[in-house]
């Protein structure tokens, strides 16, 4: 009966550290995920930026 039970808790904790493993790789993935979404939003920023300052110095230059 106590061999049942060991037994038992050692495939408790077998998924436990499964679940562990998997949260951890699930993890990493959103945290690649979020750089790659960074590096794109601040590339598109960088873009309508620089569009913003050639628009003000097209205007500029038309201005005078």
């Amino acid at each position: 009966m106590l061999r049942n039970r060991v037994a038992m808790l050692q495939r408790e904790q077998e998924k436990a550290n499964k679940k562990i493993k998997d949260t951890g790789k699930k993890t990493d993935e959103l945290i690649q995920r979020k750089e790659i979404n960074d590096r794109h939003y601040n590339q598109v920023l960088t873009e309508q930026e620089q569009k913003e300052m050639i628009k003000r110095q097209q205007a500029e230059q038309n201005f005078v």
